[in-house]
């Protein structure tokens, strides 16, 4: 499945590093494959020449590296549909165009959590959400104390995702791309 989210860049000059940013028009909704918890069954990739997020199956990704060639006519449709876009992927094998989205691991995602809560007013919430974080369950127990309180909830969601578009904008800046955020 290919989803098309920009045209192609413009290149600017990084003054830190004396070399050249190619500017990408990106989606802000790449937080979403960079906090999929579906990546077991998925891979993403960014085409950086387009903009494009390429979503391969793992399941077809396993059937390719099993038996080192597959036919595309005795795939299922679903699976001729990325079987071209899987095999670009794969030819790339410098990463000069495709580069896989990173996913955020589990002590980034604790440190936002941790980061959030010196961000609540209320103090009552603040240490409801701080007491969440000490102990097994964590994540599922700070999930709950929010689902509690609808704006926190909000402004989580929000502060999150504002920590995942800082993050993939060095993984971008380290791949050569400044991104221009689109909705």
């Amino acid at each position: 499945m290919k989803i098309n989210f920009s045209k192609y860049g413009k290149l600017q000059l990084n003054p830190k590093k004396g070399h050249t940013l190619k500017t990408l028009k990106i989606t802000n909704l790449i937080t979403e494959y960079y906090d999929d918890f579906t990546r077991e069954i998925n891979k993403y990739y960014l085409d950086t020449q387009t903009g494009e997020i390429i979503i391969i199956d793992s399941m077809l990704q396993s059937q390719w590296e099993d038996e080192g060639e597959i036919k595309k006519e005795d795939l299922a449709q679903w699976q001729q549909e990325s079987y071209d876009e899987m095999m670009a992927v794969f030819n790339d094998v410098d990463e000069e165009r495709y580069h896989g989205i990173p996913s955020v691991d589990v002590g980034e995602s604790a440190n936002i959590m941790r980061k959030f809560i010196h961000t609540v007013q209320n103090e009552k919430i603040a240490d409801e959400l701080f007491e969440t974080l000490q102990g097994p369950k964590s994540f599922r127990r700070f999930r709950a104390v929010l689902n509690k309180y609808y704006e926190v909830r909000n402004n989580y969601h929000n502060f999150k995702e504002k920590c995942y578009l800082e993050s993939l904008e060095e993984w971008l800046k380290e791949i050569g791309i400044k991104p221009e955020w689109v909705d």
